[in-house]
């Protein structure tokens, strides 16, 4: 099994300040510790695009994506995610918050 976490890519000029996605390190490690592949993407700290996102994704072919969502998110993690599902129709979300 191979899953992606995914802190979505934001508008800098709204942020206050940057925290690393402190909740999905955390799941992250708990599922490595069952022997599963985990991946994180933190687009803001790797300054990843909306399109490379979904390039990243579909070359990556993971079983499972997870997305740190909070409510300012949850409208591109809509979009996204029906975009991803035309490209892998079999893959499962987890949105964390």
């Amino acid at each position: 099994m191979n899953i992606l976490l995914i802190k979505l890519p934001q508008d800098l000029s709204s942020v206050f300040h940057i925290m690393p996605p402190l909740g999905l390190g955390y799941l992250s490690s708990s599922v490595k510790a069952i022997g599963v592949h985990v991946e994180i993407i933190d687009c803001l700290q790797r300054n990843i695009s909306y399109e490379d996102l979904i390039k990243i994704i579909s070359q990556s072919n993971p079983n499972v994506i997870g997305f740190s969502c909070y409510t300012h998110d949850l409208y591109q993690v809509k979009l996204i995610s029906a975009h991803i599902k035309k490209y892998i129709p079999k893959i499962e979300y987890i949105v964390v918050g």
